[in-house]
Protein backbone atom coordinates (compact mmCIF):
# COMPACT_ATOMS: atom_id res chain seq x y z
CA UNK A 1 0.00 0.00 0.00
CA UNK A 2 1.59 3.40 -0.71
CA UNK A 3 1.46 5.97 1.45
CA UNK A 4 2.12 9.94 1.19
CA UNK A 5 3.35 11.86 4.53
CA UNK A 6 0.69 15.17 4.74
CA UNK A 7 1.49 17.84 6.75
CA UNK A 8 0.15 21.21 8.08
CA UNK A 9 1.32 24.56 8.58
CA UNK A 10 1.20 25.83 11.96
CA UNK A 11 0.60 29.53 11.33
CA UNK A 12 -1.36 30.09 7.76
CA UNK A 13 0.01 32.96 5.67
CA UNK A 14 -1.56 36.26 7.02
CA UNK A 15 -0.82 37.54 3.61
CA UNK A 16 -3.36 35.47 1.62
CA UNK A 17 -7.01 34.15 1.67
CA UNK A 18 -7.99 31.45 -0.52
CA UNK A 19 -10.95 30.61 -2.33
CA UNK A 20 -12.62 27.22 -3.84
CA UNK A 21 -14.18 27.49 -6.65
CA UNK A 22 -15.97 24.48 -8.09
CA UNK A 23 -15.82 24.73 -11.94
CA UNK A 24 -18.57 23.43 -14.34
CA UNK A 25 -17.59 21.38 -17.41
CA UNK A 26 -18.43 23.99 -19.75
CA UNK A 27 -16.37 26.69 -17.79
CA UNK A 28 -13.18 24.21 -17.24
CA UNK A 29 -13.64 23.51 -21.05
CA UNK A 30 -13.51 27.37 -21.97
CA UNK A 31 -10.08 27.79 -19.19
CA UNK A 32 -8.76 24.62 -20.83
CA UNK A 33 -9.40 24.88 -24.72
CA UNK A 34 -10.42 28.25 -25.57
CA UNK A 35 -8.81 30.99 -27.22
CA UNK A 36 -5.80 32.64 -24.99
CA UNK A 37 -7.73 35.95 -25.65
CA UNK A 38 -10.87 34.69 -24.57
CA UNK A 39 -9.41 32.71 -21.22
CA UNK A 40 -10.20 35.25 -18.71
CA UNK A 41 -12.82 34.90 -15.67
CA UNK A 42 -14.55 38.48 -14.64
CA UNK A 43 -15.85 39.11 -11.32
CA UNK A 44 -18.94 41.27 -10.73
CA UNK A 45 -20.96 42.38 -7.90
CA UNK A 46 -24.29 43.54 -8.78
CA UNK A 47 -24.92 46.97 -7.43
CA UNK A 48 -27.68 47.49 -5.27
CA UNK A 49 -30.40 49.91 -5.62
CA UNK A 50 -31.39 51.30 -2.30
CA UNK A 51 -34.27 53.22 -4.22
CA UNK A 52 -35.78 50.34 -6.19
CA UNK A 53 -38.60 47.69 -4.37
CA UNK A 54 -38.25 44.76 -2.76
CA UNK A 55 -38.88 41.86 -5.39
CA UNK A 56 -40.05 38.08 -4.20
CA UNK A 57 -38.10 37.08 -7.32
CA UNK A 58 -34.65 39.06 -6.16
CA UNK A 59 -32.03 36.60 -4.92
CA UNK A 60 -28.72 37.23 -2.59
CA UNK A 61 -27.17 34.71 -4.73
CA UNK A 62 -27.41 37.14 -7.96
CA UNK A 63 -25.43 39.39 -6.43
CA UNK A 64 -21.91 38.30 -7.28
CA UNK A 65 -21.55 36.79 -10.40
CA UNK A 66 -18.45 35.68 -12.87
CA UNK A 67 -18.18 36.56 -16.54
CA UNK A 68 -16.93 34.82 -19.32
CA UNK A 69 -16.60 36.77 -23.20
CA UNK A 70 -19.93 34.93 -23.73
CA UNK A 71 -21.57 33.26 -20.32
CA UNK A 72 -22.54 34.57 -17.05
CA UNK A 73 -22.70 32.06 -14.17
CA UNK A 74 -24.14 32.98 -10.70
CA UNK A 75 -21.89 32.47 -7.73
CA UNK A 76 -23.10 30.74 -4.72
CA UNK A 77 -21.43 29.86 -1.41
CA UNK A 78 -22.05 25.99 -0.14
CA UNK A 79 -21.25 25.74 3.04
CA UNK A 80 -19.41 22.37 4.67
CA UNK A 81 -20.04 20.64 7.78
CA UNK A 82 -16.52 19.42 7.92
CA UNK A 83 -13.84 21.58 6.52
CA UNK A 84 -11.56 21.19 3.17
CA UNK A 85 -7.62 21.11 3.20
CA UNK A 86 -5.96 23.26 1.23
CA UNK A 87 -2.59 21.10 0.25
CA UNK A 88 0.25 21.30 -2.24
CA UNK A 89 2.86 18.67 -3.25
CA UNK A 90 6.23 19.86 -2.37
CA UNK A 91 9.49 18.49 -1.19
CA UNK A 92 10.28 18.99 3.01
CA UNK A 93 13.95 19.38 3.04
CA UNK A 94 15.71 18.30 6.11
CA UNK A 95 18.78 19.38 8.07
CA UNK A 96 19.80 16.06 9.24
CA UNK A 97 19.84 13.21 6.87
CA UNK A 98 21.09 9.72 8.03
CA UNK A 99 23.44 9.12 5.17
CA UNK A 100 25.19 5.82 7.08
CA UNK A 101 21.82 3.86 6.45
CA UNK A 102 21.42 4.78 3.31
CA UNK A 103 17.64 4.76 3.52
CA UNK A 104 15.44 6.89 0.93
CA UNK A 105 14.23 9.93 2.29
CA UNK A 106 10.27 9.48 3.33
CA UNK A 107 9.57 13.51 3.43
CA UNK A 108 11.30 13.46 -0.30
CA UNK A 109 7.46 14.09 -2.04
CA UNK A 110 5.06 14.96 0.56
CA UNK A 111 1.73 16.84 0.76
CA UNK A 112 1.33 20.23 2.82
CA UNK A 113 -1.57 21.90 3.98
CA UNK A 114 -1.60 25.32 3.52
CA UNK A 115 -4.98 26.44 4.53
CA UNK A 116 -8.46 25.73 5.58
CA UNK A 117 -11.68 26.21 3.94
CA UNK A 118 -15.48 25.58 5.43
CA UNK A 119 -17.07 26.39 2.34
CA UNK A 120 -17.24 26.13 -1.64
CA UNK A 121 -18.37 28.08 -4.23
CA UNK A 122 -20.41 26.84 -7.00
CA UNK A 123 -21.29 28.24 -10.41
CA UNK A 124 -24.44 27.81 -11.94
CA UNK A 125 -25.16 29.05 -15.97
CA UNK A 126 -27.53 31.99 -15.97
CA UNK A 127 -29.13 34.41 -18.69
CA UNK A 128 -26.87 37.78 -18.28
CA UNK A 129 -28.68 41.17 -17.13
CA UNK A 130 -27.90 44.90 -17.78
CA UNK A 131 -28.95 47.04 -14.40
CA UNK A 132 -32.08 48.49 -14.76
CA UNK A 133 -31.23 51.75 -13.13
CA UNK A 134 -31.02 54.01 -16.28
CA UNK A 135 -33.12 57.05 -17.07
CA UNK A 136 -36.11 56.93 -19.78
CA UNK A 137 -36.12 59.53 -22.77
CA UNK A 138 -39.94 60.33 -23.48
CA UNK A 139 -39.21 63.38 -25.37
CA UNK A 140 -39.81 65.86 -22.45
CA UNK A 141 -38.62 66.56 -18.97
CA UNK A 142 -35.63 64.07 -19.75
CA UNK A 143 -33.02 66.42 -17.95
CA UNK A 144 -35.45 66.01 -14.43
CA UNK A 145 -33.93 63.72 -11.61
CA UNK A 146 -35.89 60.19 -11.64
CA UNK A 147 -35.86 58.39 -8.90
CA UNK A 148 -33.75 55.10 -8.07
CA UNK A 149 -31.63 56.01 -12.07
CA UNK A 150 -28.51 56.71 -12.46
CA UNK A 151 -26.72 58.90 -15.28
CA UNK A 152 -24.09 57.11 -16.73
CA UNK A 153 -22.15 56.02 -20.31
CA UNK A 154 -22.13 52.46 -22.44
CA UNK A 155 -18.70 52.00 -20.97
CA UNK A 156 -19.72 51.99 -16.99
CA UNK A 157 -22.78 50.20 -17.55
CA UNK A 158 -21.51 47.52 -19.21
CA UNK A 159 -18.67 47.52 -16.86
CA UNK A 160 -20.92 47.17 -14.06
CA UNK A 161 -23.74 44.83 -15.19
CA UNK A 162 -24.01 41.23 -14.51
CA UNK A 163 -22.94 40.46 -18.01
CA UNK A 164 -20.73 38.93 -20.47
CA UNK A 165 -19.81 41.06 -22.86
CA UNK A 166 -21.18 38.72 -25.74
CA UNK A 167 -24.50 39.11 -23.95
CA UNK A 168 -24.38 42.94 -23.32
CA UNK A 169 -24.04 43.70 -26.79
CA UNK A 170 -27.28 41.67 -27.48
CA UNK A 171 -29.26 43.06 -24.24
CA UNK A 172 -28.25 46.30 -25.11
CA UNK A 173 -29.52 46.26 -28.68
CA UNK A 174 -33.01 44.35 -27.63
CA UNK A 175 -33.71 46.73 -24.98
CA UNK A 176 -33.38 49.56 -27.08
CA UNK A 177 -31.22 51.44 -25.16
CA UNK A 178 -28.35 54.57 -26.59
CA UNK A 179 -26.27 57.23 -25.63
CA UNK A 180 -28.07 60.80 -25.63
CA UNK A 181 -25.89 63.70 -25.63
CA UNK A 182 -27.52 66.32 -23.04
CA UNK A 183 -27.10 70.39 -22.90
CA UNK A 184 -23.89 70.01 -21.23
CA UNK A 185 -22.37 67.54 -23.91
CA UNK A 186 -22.49 64.60 -21.78
CA UNK A 187 -23.47 61.57 -23.06
CA UNK A 188 -25.15 59.11 -20.99
CA UNK A 189 -27.20 56.10 -21.81
CA UNK A 190 -31.32 56.00 -21.73
CA UNK A 191 -33.55 53.21 -22.20
CA UNK A 192 -36.40 55.02 -24.94
CA UNK A 193 -39.92 54.48 -24.18
CA UNK A 194 -41.79 52.52 -26.08
CA UNK A 195 -44.13 55.67 -27.29
CA UNK A 196 -40.31 57.19 -28.76
CA UNK A 197 -39.57 53.94 -29.93
CA UNK A 198 -42.94 53.93 -32.20
CA UNK A 199 -42.77 56.80 -33.53
CA UNK A 200 -39.21 56.61 -34.81
CA UNK A 201 -40.15 52.88 -36.25
CA UNK A 202 -43.18 54.38 -37.62
CA UNK A 203 -41.22 57.36 -39.41
CA UNK A 204 -38.54 54.99 -40.49
CA UNK A 205 -41.10 52.26 -42.07
CA UNK A 206 -42.97 55.13 -44.24
CA UNK A 207 -39.36 56.60 -45.14
CA UNK A 208 -38.50 53.56 -46.41
CA UNK A 209 -42.12 52.77 -48.49
CA UNK A 210 -40.97 56.33 -49.57
CA UNK A 211 -37.72 55.50 -51.36
CA UNK A 212 -39.37 51.61 -52.05
CA UNK A 213 -36.80 50.11 -49.96
CA UNK A 214 -39.17 48.55 -47.44
CA UNK A 215 -38.01 45.12 -48.78
CA UNK A 216 -34.92 45.64 -50.31
CA UNK A 217 -31.33 45.97 -47.95
CA UNK A 218 -29.83 49.04 -47.23
CA UNK A 219 -27.17 50.23 -45.09
CA UNK A 220 -27.49 53.16 -42.87
CA UNK A 221 -24.76 55.33 -44.08
CA UNK A 222 -26.45 55.65 -47.51
CA UNK A 223 -30.10 56.37 -45.94
CA UNK A 224 -28.36 59.98 -44.50
CA UNK A 225 -31.60 59.93 -42.28
CA UNK A 226 -30.04 62.23 -40.00
CA UNK A 227 -30.11 65.35 -42.43
CA UNK A 228 -33.92 64.45 -43.19
CA UNK A 229 -36.53 66.65 -41.60
CA UNK A 230 -38.65 63.77 -40.74
CA UNK A 231 -36.10 63.06 -37.87
CA UNK A 232 -35.18 66.10 -36.51
CA UNK A 233 -36.89 65.80 -32.99
CA UNK A 234 -34.37 62.68 -32.55
CA UNK A 235 -30.78 62.60 -32.12
CA UNK A 236 -28.68 59.84 -34.76
CA UNK A 237 -28.03 57.64 -31.43
CA UNK A 238 -31.95 57.20 -31.22
CA UNK A 239 -32.24 56.64 -34.54
CA UNK A 240 -29.80 54.01 -35.28
CA UNK A 241 -30.99 52.16 -31.80
CA UNK A 242 -34.58 51.71 -33.12
CA UNK A 243 -32.90 50.39 -36.27
CA UNK A 244 -30.60 48.34 -34.96
CA UNK A 245 -33.52 46.36 -32.98
CA UNK A 246 -35.71 45.96 -35.72
CA UNK A 247 -33.90 44.87 -38.52
CA UNK A 248 -31.44 41.70 -39.00
CA UNK A 249 -28.04 40.93 -41.21
CA UNK A 250 -29.60 40.76 -44.95
CA UNK A 251 -26.16 38.87 -46.14
CA UNK A 252 -26.88 34.88 -46.52
CA UNK A 253 -24.09 33.57 -43.83
CA UNK A 254 -25.89 35.87 -41.14
CA UNK A 255 -30.15 35.04 -41.87
CA UNK A 256 -30.38 33.27 -38.47
CA UNK A 257 -28.75 36.06 -36.81
CA UNK A 258 -31.44 38.34 -34.48
CA UNK A 259 -29.51 40.87 -34.53
CA UNK A 260 -27.16 42.76 -36.44
CA UNK A 261 -23.86 43.64 -34.80
CA UNK A 262 -22.52 47.03 -33.73
CA UNK A 263 -19.00 47.81 -33.95
CA UNK A 264 -17.01 50.52 -31.74
CA UNK A 265 -17.71 53.41 -33.80
CA UNK A 266 -21.77 52.17 -33.93
CA UNK A 267 -21.91 52.02 -37.83
CA UNK A 268 -23.12 47.90 -39.00
CA UNK A 269 -20.76 46.06 -40.83
CA UNK A 270 -22.65 45.25 -43.69
CA UNK A 271 -26.59 45.71 -45.64
CA UNK A 272 -29.44 45.48 -43.13
CA UNK A 273 -33.22 44.60 -43.92
CA UNK A 274 -36.15 44.97 -42.21
CA UNK A 275 -37.71 42.21 -39.65
CA UNK A 276 -40.98 41.89 -40.23
CA UNK A 277 -42.06 39.65 -37.02
CA UNK A 278 -40.16 41.71 -34.82
CA UNK A 279 -42.04 44.68 -36.21
CA UNK A 280 -45.38 43.23 -36.42
CA UNK A 281 -45.08 42.14 -32.57
CA UNK A 282 -44.31 45.38 -31.62
CA UNK A 283 -46.92 47.06 -32.94
CA UNK A 284 -49.23 44.16 -31.84
CA UNK A 285 -48.12 44.04 -28.17
CA UNK A 286 -49.01 47.90 -28.21
CA UNK A 287 -52.36 47.42 -29.40
CA UNK A 288 -52.73 44.80 -26.77
CA UNK A 289 -51.56 46.83 -23.99
CA UNK A 290 -54.15 49.39 -24.92
CA UNK A 291 -57.33 46.67 -24.32
CA UNK A 292 -56.06 47.06 -20.48
CA UNK A 293 -57.35 50.59 -20.48
CA UNK A 294 -60.93 49.88 -22.50
CA UNK A 295 -62.54 49.88 -18.89
CA UNK A 296 -63.46 46.48 -19.34
CA UNK A 297 -65.18 47.24 -23.33
CA UNK A 298 -64.30 43.60 -24.38
CA UNK A 299 -62.55 43.11 -27.79
CA UNK A 300 -63.06 40.15 -30.34
CA UNK A 301 -60.19 39.05 -32.22
CA UNK A 302 -61.78 39.86 -35.87
CA UNK A 303 -61.50 43.88 -34.16
CA UNK A 304 -58.19 43.81 -32.58
CA UNK A 305 -56.43 42.22 -36.19
CA UNK A 306 -58.32 45.61 -37.93
CA UNK A 307 -56.73 48.03 -35.06
CA UNK A 308 -53.75 45.80 -35.33
CA UNK A 309 -53.44 46.39 -38.88
CA UNK A 310 -54.44 50.17 -38.55
CA UNK A 311 -51.99 50.61 -36.55
CA UNK A 312 -48.62 49.57 -39.06
CA UNK A 313 -47.68 52.43 -41.38
CA UNK A 314 -49.42 53.06 -44.08
CA UNK A 315 -48.77 50.41 -47.64
CA UNK A 316 -46.78 48.61 -45.40
CA UNK A 317 -48.43 44.86 -46.01
CA UNK A 318 -46.95 42.21 -44.07
CA UNK A 319 -49.51 38.74 -43.13
CA UNK A 320 -50.86 39.47 -39.68
CA UNK A 321 -51.89 36.41 -37.09
CA UNK A 322 -52.97 36.71 -33.51
CA UNK A 323 -50.40 33.68 -32.69
CA UNK A 324 -47.87 35.87 -33.43
CA UNK A 325 -48.57 37.68 -30.26
CA UNK A 326 -48.93 34.54 -27.64
CA UNK A 327 -47.48 35.20 -24.21
CA UNK A 328 -49.15 38.58 -24.35
CA UNK A 329 -52.73 37.30 -24.85
CA UNK A 330 -55.71 35.01 -23.67
CA UNK A 331 -58.81 34.26 -25.47
CA UNK A 332 -62.15 33.52 -24.27
CA UNK A 333 -64.94 32.13 -26.33
CA UNK A 334 -68.77 34.09 -26.11
CA UNK A 335 -71.60 31.94 -25.09
CA UNK A 336 -72.71 32.34 -28.50
CA UNK A 337 -70.37 30.68 -31.17
CA UNK A 338 -67.32 29.04 -30.65
CA UNK A 339 -65.37 30.80 -34.19
CA UNK A 340 -62.02 32.04 -33.35
CA UNK A 341 -62.83 35.21 -34.74
CA UNK A 342 -65.77 35.69 -32.74
CA UNK A 343 -63.55 35.16 -29.59
CA UNK A 344 -63.05 38.03 -27.22
CA UNK A 345 -59.01 38.29 -26.39
CA UNK A 346 -57.36 39.91 -22.96
CA UNK A 347 -53.99 41.36 -22.76
CA UNK A 348 -51.65 39.92 -20.13
CA UNK A 349 -48.73 42.23 -18.49
CA UNK A 350 -45.68 39.92 -18.71
CA UNK A 351 -43.97 42.71 -16.58
CA UNK A 352 -46.93 42.21 -13.82
CA UNK A 353 -46.05 37.95 -13.67
CA UNK A 354 -43.55 36.46 -11.32
CA UNK A 355 -40.47 35.02 -12.41
CA UNK A 356 -41.00 32.15 -9.96
CA UNK A 357 -42.66 29.16 -11.66
CA UNK A 358 -44.83 27.65 -9.10
CA UNK A 359 -45.98 31.68 -8.18
CA UNK A 360 -46.81 32.61 -12.26
CA UNK A 361 -48.69 29.04 -12.43
CA UNK A 362 -51.00 30.46 -9.52
CA UNK A 363 -51.00 33.96 -11.12
CA UNK A 364 -52.21 32.73 -14.24
CA UNK A 365 -55.20 30.12 -13.51
CA UNK A 366 -56.57 33.44 -10.81
CA UNK A 367 -56.23 35.52 -14.32
CA UNK A 368 -58.15 32.43 -15.76
CA UNK A 369 -59.02 29.17 -14.26
CA UNK A 370 -59.51 27.11 -17.41
CA UNK A 371 -56.90 27.89 -20.36
CA UNK A 372 -55.94 26.66 -24.13
CA UNK A 373 -52.91 25.11 -23.67
CA UNK A 374 -50.76 27.02 -26.03
CA UNK A 375 -51.72 30.09 -24.98
CA UNK A 376 -51.06 29.30 -21.63
CA UNK A 377 -47.45 27.59 -22.65
CA UNK A 378 -46.65 30.80 -24.37
CA UNK A 379 -47.09 32.32 -20.67
CA UNK A 380 -45.02 29.99 -19.04
CA UNK A 381 -42.02 29.34 -21.05
CA UNK A 382 -39.89 32.17 -19.97
CA UNK A 383 -39.32 31.37 -16.88
CA UNK A 384 -39.03 27.51 -17.42
CA UNK A 385 -34.74 26.53 -17.57
CA UNK A 386 -33.48 25.19 -20.61
CA UNK A 387 -34.70 22.16 -21.30
CA UNK A 388 -37.35 21.48 -18.73
CA UNK A 389 -40.31 20.16 -19.96
CA UNK A 390 -43.65 22.35 -19.80
CA UNK A 391 -45.99 19.54 -19.37
CA UNK A 392 -43.82 18.41 -16.27
CA UNK A 393 -44.04 21.24 -14.39
CA UNK A 394 -48.20 21.73 -15.69
CA UNK A 395 -48.22 18.37 -14.11
CA UNK A 396 -46.59 19.17 -11.16
CA UNK A 397 -48.77 22.28 -10.02
CA UNK A 398 -52.09 21.70 -12.54
CA UNK A 399 -53.89 19.22 -14.95
CA UNK A 400 -53.57 19.01 -18.82
CA UNK A 401 -57.08 17.98 -20.37
CA UNK A 402 -58.50 16.85 -23.30
CA UNK A 403 -61.32 18.83 -24.87
CA UNK A 404 -61.14 17.34 -28.10
CA UNK A 405 -59.52 15.02 -30.41
CA UNK A 406 -56.46 17.74 -30.52
CA UNK A 407 -57.38 20.60 -27.68
CA UNK A 408 -56.22 20.66 -24.35
CA UNK A 409 -56.73 22.90 -21.70
CA UNK A 410 -55.06 23.81 -18.29
CA UNK A 411 -56.59 23.99 -15.41
CA UNK A 412 -55.88 23.28 -11.49
CA UNK A 413 -55.80 20.34 -9.49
Amino acid sequence: MTSVPVYQQLRPDANFTYKLIQLPPNLLSHLSFGDCNAKYLDLKTKPINPNAAPSSDDSEGDTVVVCTRDSTFKLRQNNHSNCVLLMNQRRINHDQRDGDNGDRNEDAEALMGFSRSNYVYELTQIPGSILDILPEYNNRQNGATQLGKKFMSRNKLAELSPCSPTEFDKIYIDSCLCEITNENNDKFVYKLTQNVISQILHTFITYLISESKQTQSFTIDKLTLHCNVAFKSWQPSMIDAVIFKFTICAREDSQNRPNPTVTNDGLLPGPLRLHDDAITRWFGIQELSKLAHSFGTPTTVADFLLNWKTALPSFYNVPLDIVQLRGHYYTANTTNTTNSSSQLVYFINQSSLSRDVATRFKQLLTIQSNWKYDEFVACLQPVLEHGKKVDTVILKYGKKKRVKRDQFVVCGR
